[in-house]
């Protein structure tokens, strides 16, 4: 599919500069020999992929350039494209435990996994983790992860929907902020609150697409409402899916992309980190 890469850093506006460059852009050639037109046609989207090059942006191939040109709509998934996608813990809260003891259940249970919230957990932590005490270990996608501890003892650490599914019992109420809970077995025994900051050059970018007549951007997430909304204030959008998971995410932008009107594109920008299915279903893919 049409690709946009940028290759340094995440913020998005270098990007979407040049996303609204190609939608303002017109190329006149005036040629006598009409069958050199499509030689000089190419060496024009070289031209262009070479400038932007020359900034960090890659296009994929000519496609990628004339999709980025006809955008009509945008969807940011915000970790990593919005906010800086680095979590930080701001709030550890056990349930008949220590902060200390809930910190070293949570850092095993997380102990294979390259989530974003995982990492800042085992960063927390500060412990030396023994895998040889995990006999197993599962990962749920965009949901948490769950191991067994010497054989005997299940620790789980994801969102509200993940204990709700396993049949967690307790008072599990989120946070303001993105949060994680914790069960050893289906008993909950406590919370785990993030943040994640804005990128300094991202209300400007969504800015940007607003001026050059991309009216319609949205923000996509799996994190609470409280959170999305949050840093959709802070960014300056309205529109935000919250509570989603990678499947949540397919459906939502596959219901977006089949109720297009036939002349509208539509791009999905996501962090050089993040595996989202859902933005293969969009005409252009843009990768920071």
């Amino acid at each position: 599919m049409p690709l946009i890469r940028k290759k340094h850093g995440s913020d998005p506006a270098p990007v979407l500069t040049y996303i609204c460059h190609f939608r303002l852009s017109a190329v006149v050639i005036a040629i006598a020999a009409p069958v050199l037109l499509l030689a000089l046609a190419g060496l024009t989207y070289d031209f262009a992929k070479g400038t932007a090059k020359k900034n960090g942006v890659l296009f994929s191939d000519a496609e990628s350039i004339n999709a980025a040109s006809a955008l009509t709509s945008v969807i940011f998934n915000k970790t990593g494209t919005v906010t800086d996608g680095s979590y930080r813990i701001s709030g550890v809260y056990p349930v008949r435990l220590s902060d200390t003891q809930l910190l070293y259940l949570a850092a095993y249970a997380e102990a294979y996994s390259n989530h974003p919230l995982a990492k800042a957990i085992k960063a927390y932590a500060g412990i030396n983790i023994d895998t040889a005490r995990i006999t197993q270990h599962r990962e749920e996608k965009g949901s948490g992860s769950i191991v067994q501890l010497g054989g005997t003892t299940i620790v789980t650490v994801g969102n509200l929907e993940l204990m709700e599914r396993l049949g967690v019992s307790g008072d599990l109420v989120p946070g303001a902020s993105v949060s994680a809970f914790v069960a050893v077995g289906r008993t909950y025994v406590g919370r785990i609150d993030f943040e994640d900051f804005t990128l300094d050059g991202a209300r400007e970018a969504v800015s940007k697409l607003r001026r050059e007549g991309i009216s319609n951007v949205a923000l996509i997430t799996g994190d609470n409402t409280l959170s999305a909304t949050r840093v959709g204030r802070e960014v300056g959008i309205t529109e935000v899916y919250a509570d989603c998971t990678p499947k949540d995410k397919y459906e939502r932008v596959q219901y977006i992309a089949s109720n297009q009107e036939p002349d509208d594109r539509l791009g999905f920008i996501v962090s050089s980190s993040s595996d989202v299915a859902a933005a293969d279903l969009a005409d252009l893919r843009i990768i920071l």
